[in-house]
């Protein structure tokens, strides 16, 4: 299989699982991926020096839904 098709491949498999990951991984860890989505928002945040916000964004969005 070339290199194109394998990430084709993976990045397919990924686009099935998405839909359903953040249930699940909510339902096994008992809502705790919250707390570790904010602290790994909030470690970012500092270690970006407060001034590159958008790079988190996308972890970020999960905390409001």
């Amino acid at each position: 299989m070339q290199d194109i098709q394998k990430q084709e491949k993976i990045v397919s498999m990924f686009d099935n699982i998405a839909p359903t990951y953040d249930t699940a991984n909510r339902v096994m860890s008992m809502g705790v991926d919250k707390s570790w989505r904010r602290k790994a928002c909030d470690l970012a945040y500092e270690f970006y020096a407060h001034d590159s916000v958008d790079r988190i964004v996308d972890v970020a969005l999960e905390l409001v839904i």
